[in-house]
């Protein structure tokens, strides 16, 4: 088992965004080629882009150790983390300074786009 990583872009107008979810192992679960489930398990990250409208509102990072993701018509239509959660919310404007995922395991990686 290693690091996991999957993107998704965040907004076609910031094309740099990228909204993630890391964790040791991720699972996804498919009916007829659509998406319907995504489960990051074991130091579980994730990093999404809010929008109001097309205004970006800011970014939200959560860590636990398992984040689900229940998706419907290709869309999140939920988000459950568990075991030690926490959470932040920066208002725009975002600086990533200073954030690494701590997925890694060494600084080679970071979160992706997050300007």
């Amino acid at each position: 088992m290693g690091n996991a990583l999957t993107l998704s872009r965040a907004d076609s107008l910031r094309p740099s965004r990228y909204n993630q979810l890391t964790g040791e192992t991720l699972r996804m679960q498919f009916d007829r080629r659509r998406l319907q489930t995504v489960r990051a398990d074991v130091r579980a990250m994730s990093i999404y882009f809010a929008y109001e409208d097309t205004a970006a509102n800011g970014v939200t990072t959560s860590t636990g150790d398992r984040i689900t993701l229940l998706f419907d018509e290709g869309r999140v239509r939920s988000i459950s983390i568990v075991g030690g959660v926490e959470g932040e919310y920066h208002p725009e404007p975002w600086s990533p300074a200073g954030k690494q995922n701590s997925a890694c395991r060494d600084s080679s990686c970071g979160w992706i786009g997050l300007q």
